[in-house]
């Protein structure tokens, strides 16, 4: 360890409830390489409810590279519960691949014979992330559309409704097509 951890540690003991020096702390942990005490670092904020925005979506791809499904979920959902608009999906999507790789493996004996369907073709999905710019209108369309569909157990809990939709309008390339497309990806 060097002299600025055991600082911090210090400091944390000194004032255990500080929601930065935590966070610096765990950051600090990360940086030097310590990944699995700056996950129980963030682990404790997560438990308190006290993460911040950022750092729980940075604690989600920290998460993800030390392969701890279970705790990436939690920041994830942490994140997209505070309304963090972006770098969601990408979190989303690395956790979606760590699941699918501890996933059980499928024998070519279960999979059917067939041939492709002629249309079928690789499919990228757009989502906020490459979105330039519009951060009133992602957190909008964020807050109007893709919470209600990934979320609706929220919306149920407190007697709101999900639907409606919002309108873009605008000259051409002004970007309501790709901001269409993010929305899918989102959702």
């Amino acid at each position: 360890m060097n002299d600025r951890i055991d600082s911090l540690r210090r400091a944390v003991e000194a004032s255990p409830d500080d929601t930065t020096l935590r966070e610096l702390l765990a950051e600090e942990l990360v940086r030097e390489g310590y990944v699995t005490e700056a996950l129980n670092e963030f682990e404790t904020l997560l438990a308190r409810g006290q993460l911040s925005d950022a750092s729980a979506l940075w604690a989600g791809h920290v998460a993800v590279d030390a392969e701890r499904a279970d705790l990436a979920k939690g920041f994830l959902e942490a994140a997209r519960t505070a309304g963090v608009v972006e770098g969601l999906a990408a979190l989303q999507a690395r956790v979606d691949g760590l699941v699918a790789q501890r996933a059980p493996m499928v024998r070519a004996d279960d999979v059917p014979d067939g041939p492709a369907s002629p249309w079928e073709k690789e499919v990228v999905s757009t989502t906020f992330d490459r979105v330039g710019g519009l951060d009133d209108v992602k957190k909008a369309i964020n807050r109007a559309i893709v919470l209600p569909f990934s979320r609706p157990d929220l919306y149920e809990r407190y007697g709101r409704k999900s639907g409606g939709g919002i309108l873009l309008y605008g000259p051409p390339g002004c970007g309501k097509t790709l901001l269409a497309r993010a929305t899918a990806g989102e959702c």
